[in-house]
């Protein structure tokens, strides 16, 4: 899959643009715009990577300082408690 193709990336500026529109009023009112985070997708159980390609893309296009690390690739298995992807933003 090209997870870089021209339709993938319509199709997430088409579903952020839906979803997401001009933003979100309170996180406009209480988080600063130089605030940083980080993020862990933990694994409650056992599971089967899928989608950690398109999930960086998306969180990508809505802060292109975003840093991710996909710690298991698409179709690898997750062991319970393990965290397969983090990422973290500066701003």
């Amino acid at each position: 899959m090209d997870w870089d193709s021209q339709a993938i990336t319509a199709l997430i500026r088409q579903a952020l643009a839906e979803d997401v529109g001009t933003g979100d009023a309170t996180c406009a009112a209480t988080i600063p715009e130089c605030a940083t985070a980080r993020a862990r997708i933990l694994a409650r159980e056992a599971v089967v990577c899928a989608g950690v390609p398109l999930a960086g893309r998306i969180f990508c296009a809505l802060d292109p300082q975003m840093k991710i690390e996909a710690l298991c690739k698409d179709g690898e298995n997750a062991e319970a408690g393990s965290d397969p992807v983090e990422w973290q933003t500066d701003g």
